[in-house]
Parts: C-alpha cells; sequence; structure tokens
C-alpha cells in the first residue's frame, strides 16, 4: 500500500461552499414536458433555452415573455439564482441580415445592431430598448447578466471590439439603473492558453479576452467568465483533472495584466463536452470527470461553474430525454454537491498521479476527498490502489451515494473520487 503524506501545496482558507458554486444548463424541455432538474444546485444559466434575443423580441417593439417567465417561475420555486446571457440578434436589428453562416437559424444573428459602427459610435437604439424591456419586466429575478456567450466564435459574433464594448456600457448603464445590485458578467470565452493556435476565422479565446478587457471592457464588468470544457482533451482515455492550474493560470495572467487581477472568476458553461469527442463514453469516467471537475474548480478558486448540459442529447447529458432517466454523472453531480457545500477547503496536495483536498464544517468534522488520475474504468471495471489514510476518518462516501467503513486505515482509490469522513472531535488516534 502507498502512504500518501499530506504535503500542502494549496492553503485558501475559503468561505464555505454554497450552492450557487454548483450552478445548471437545461434545454426548454424542463419548463415545457419535462421534469425540473432533480439534481440540486444554486444557479441557472440561461442559453440555448429558447429565450435569446431573437426569441424575446422578434418585431421592434414587441415582446414574448412566455418561455422566459416560465423558466423564472421554476428557478424561483427552486431557490435558484438566474443569469443571463446575451446572443442572438433578431434579423430586424442586424447589421447583416443576409449572413447564413451564423449558428442561430436566423441569418444575421451573429452580428452587431445595424445602429452600433465599428468604433462602438452610433444610437444603439435597438440593444437599449430591448435590455430595458427584459431587465424592467425580469428585475428582481435576474441578478446576473452575462454580455455575450463566446464571442471569439464568429458563428456567435461578427462585431468589432468597439462595438462590443459599447453594448456592454449600454447594458450596465441601464441594468444598474433599474437594479443597482445587479452584476455584470463579461462575455463568456474559453480557457485556451493565448499561444496555442485557433482556427483560420476565430479568435484564441483569451486572446479575445485581453483584447475585450483592453478596449475597455474591463470598466463596466463585475465578474469575469469563462468557459471550462476539457473535450478531446483526457491522455491515455483519462480526464486530467490537473489543467485546472494550467489553464486558469492562464486566464488569471490576461486578468492580472489588465489591473483587475481580485476580480471573481466564474465558469459560465463547461462540462466534458460532446460526448463523441470526449475520451471517452465509459459511464464510470463521466463520472469521474463530474467529482474531478467540481473539487477541482473550487481549489483552483472558480467561485461558479454552470454544467452543460443538464437534458441535452450529447453535451454533457446528466439526464437522458429519451429514458427520462438520471445518468450515473447525474447522481455524482448530487453527490459531489451534498459533500462540498457548507463545507470549507482547508488545503490540497498533487503527489504525483494522487490529489487529496481537506474541508471541514462549522461543527468541526473534518472530510478528506481523494483519486487518483493514474487509474482507469472500463466496461464496469475501475482499477484502484489502497492507500493509508489518518486514523481519525471512519467511512468514505462514493459517487453513487454508498457509504463503506474504513478498514485498517486503507481505502481504494481510483479515478472517482471518494469522500472520506472523520466525526466532530476526532484526532488522529488508533480507533
Amino acid at each position: 500500500m502507498l502512504y500518501l503524506p499530506f504535503l500542502t501545496v494549496l492553503a485558501l482558507g475559503q468561505e464555505p461552499v454554497p450552492s450557487s458554486f454548483f450552478g445548471m444548463h437545461a434545454h426548454a424541455g424542463v419548463v415545457h414536458r419535462q421534469p425540473w432538474p432533480s439534481v440540486p444546485f444554486g444557479a441557472f444559466r440561461l442559453w440555448d433555452s429558447q429565450t435569446k434575443w431573437l426569441h424575446l423580441n422578434p418585431q421592434p417593439g414587441v415582446y414574448n415573455w412566455e418561455v422566459l417567465d416560465r423558466y423564472l417561475d421554476s428557478a424561483e420555486a427552486h431557490h435558484s439564482d438566474v443569469m443571463y446571457t446575451f446572443g442572438g440578434v433578431p434579423a430586424w436589428a442586424s447589421g447583416d441580415r443576409n449572413d447564413s453562416e451564423c449558428r442561430e437559424k436566423t441569418p444575421g444573428a451573429c452580428h452587431p445592431p445595424a445602429d452600433v459602427r465599428e468604433d462602438g459610435s452610433g444610437e444603439d437604439q435597438a440593444w437599449k430598448d430591448f435590455v430595458t424591456a427584459l431587465a424592467k419586466h425580469a428585475h428582481g429575478r435576474i441578478k446576473y447578466w452575462e454580455v455575450w456567450n463566446e464571442p471569439h466564435n464568429l458563428f456567435f459574433w461578427h462585431g468589432s471590439m468597439g462595438q462590443m464594448v459599447r453594448m456592454t456600457q449600454d447594458l450596465r448603464t441601464i441594468v444598474k439603473s433599474i437594479d443597482p445590485d445587479a452584476m455584470i458578467v463579461s462575455p463568456g470565452t474559453g480557457w485556451r492558453n493565448p499561444h496555442e493556435e485557433s482556427g483560420k476565422t476565430d479568435w484564441n479565446p483569451l486572446n479575445w479576452t485581453d483584447a475585450y478587457l483592453a478596449a475597455g471592457g474591463k470598466k463596466y464588468i463585475d465578474i469575469v467568465g469563462i468557459h471550462t470544457y476539457l473535450n478531446g482533451e483526457c491522455p491515455s482515455g483519462a480526464f486530467d483533472s490537473s489543467q485546472f492550474p494550467v489553464r486558469l493560470n492562464a486566464v488569471r495572467e490576461i486578468m492580472k495584466k489588465n489591473g483587475i487581477a481580485d476580480m471573481p472568476l466564474w465558469s459560465t458553461e463547461g462540462s466534458w463536452g460532446k460526448a463523441s469527442k470526449f475520451c471517452t463514453t465509459d459511464p464510470d469516467m463521466q463520472i469521474a470527470f463530474v467529482g474531478q471537475y467540481y473539487i477541482s474548480g473550487w481549489a483552483n478558486g472558480l467561485k461558479r461553474m454552470y454544467w452543460y448540459a443538464w437534458n441535452d442529447g450529447d453535451t454533457g447529458k446528466l439526464w437522458d430525454p429519451n429514458s427520462e432517466r438520471i445518468e450515473p454523472a447525474g447522481q455524482a453531480y448530487a453527490e459531489v454537491y451534498r459533500w462540498m457545500v457548507g463545507a470549507s477547503l482547508g488545503s490540497c496536495d498533487n503527489s504525483k498521479s494522487q490529489t487529496s483536498c481537506t474541508f471541514t464544517r462549522p461543527d468541526g468534522s473534518q472530510y478528506l476527498a481523494i483519486w487518483d488520475r493514474s487509474q482507469t474504468c472500463s466496461n464496469g471495471s475501475c482499477s484502484t490502489t489502497q492507500v493509508k489514510v489518518d486514523q481519525k476518518y471512519a467511512d468514505y462516501l462514493d459517487l453513487a451515494g454508498g457509504k463503506t467503513k474504513i478498514q485498517d486505515s486503507a481505502v481504494p482509490v481510483g479515478m472517482k473520487p471518494i469522500w472520506l469522513e472523520a466525526p466532530s472531535g476526532s484526532s488522529g488516534k488508533k480507533r
């Protein structure tokens, strides 16, 4: 058996994990014909939810709030706050109504409004009217406003920095005048290193964020948003959670460069991505991903992580729309929520392929989350290694909801994190 020394490499002294750290996306089925997500979460992001600008404002001065209101009512009933993400310009407002390359079915949906010039000048009246109507309608029910979705991708945004900064400025002015407590989240981009290659037409996402902040966007935001997908990046068929500090450090360098190093950093969208691109579709490996993803995200300073998506047929699916059953990864999401929410991170140790993080609760109970990235799972069988742990830990929980009594101060550690429990008042003495 391998004894795991606890070498403190990260000690953040953080506040307890709030329920809002666990965010969720869900398509409009959950407000039409499907049940609201059955897993616990405290934050909801409105995107790919039939609530884009073109859905809510199909004609000048005409608004359709039906689907939006269904989401807001459901979120309120389930005690979840809401973030609205802008995108999808209606054809009547678009600066190029003939561009069929935009992601939306409506031509021109990725182009800035026609009344905003490339340098950011112009009336911007179409945008201001929509923002005003939306903010007034949703007053008290939407607190967080994300400026745009993935503008580094040309099929979502085919405009200039001047136009995006002007729209951010107008958004902030309007929303804050209606709700002074509202918070503006920067356009959500990816977290690829600025030195990595980008496509022939799209920006490298961190280069886009750098340019946006430098162009003046930093003056009008309260939170930095990034997207933390890890699809297709898993070595040897395994999710490597050690990517978190490397990639987040690249984001923080951009923030520091632009003088906003202390601004909160959120993952406004992320998961393993498309199942067809993920290094493995094995259910156990997806369970391992969920556990490592959320523990690593909090340990590396993210304040929110919105999962994409609860009921998607391919991307990060936690609930199957066909069988109408929760996936094993969905159960894992619920379990890691129960583990973490209300607990405070102590420190984390990365010892070769193993990661362990300590947590405590206000009653003094102590916990240890641990996993081994060198292990793997295939066809229902997962490899593990026996690890000696402090004798104060009495039981461990798994991501399927099981609880096991620890024997001889040793636990089986694999790709799927486990959660060791020490009751309040426990010491390191032999039980």
